[in-house]
């Protein structure tokens, strides 16, 4: 049940193949997590425990014998190399992005109502 509700996403134009189709038409398992990006980040709160708790016990099953991750993790010498603080960076990275855009947007609001 839960792959099917992953595998299609829905818009305007009607229902297609979602993001993680390709994944699941392997046999590939997807766990989604969902990271809140209202000051809900901070170290020690609740949500942050449980999402890291989560976090590392997908990397524990990347060290499990047979088991495969296929992350690309970068090339640099600044680049992370292990399954946690890879992910934990690229997650920290896009809440920093969505915080940014959040704040282009409201202020892109407010100098339309000041033009008018």
């Amino acid at each position: 049940m839960w792959s099917r509700t992953v595998q299609y996403e829905y818009s305007k134009t009607g229902p297609h193949n979602g993001q993680y189709a390709d994944a699941l038409s392997k046999g590939v398992g997807v766990s989604l997590l969902v990271a809140e990006t209202r000051n809900h980040w901070r170290a020690r709160s609740l949500v942050h425990d449980t999402f890291m708790t989560i976090l590392r016990l997908l990397a524990r099953q990347t060290r499990l014998p047979g088991a495969t991750d296929n992350t690309r993790y970068g090339e640099g010498r600044a680049s992370p190399r292990s399954f946690l603080t890879h992910h934990v960076a690229n997650i920290s990275t896009v809440i920093q992005a969505a915080d940014a855009q959040t704040i282009l947007n409201a202020a892109s609001a407010r100098m339309l109502r000041v033009s008018y």
